[in-house]
């Protein structure tokens, strides 16, 4: 169980970062 909630606290800190990293390119882009 804990080997499971690790990961998918790993994988919704990437999706995270993912979408921040995004939403700074969109930010960029429009200025």
């Amino acid at each position: 169980m804990g080997f499971q909630n690790e990961n998918k606290l790993k994988v919704g800190a990437l999706v995270k970062a993912t979408i921040n990293d995004k939403v700074v390119e969109a930010k960029v882009i429009n200025i």
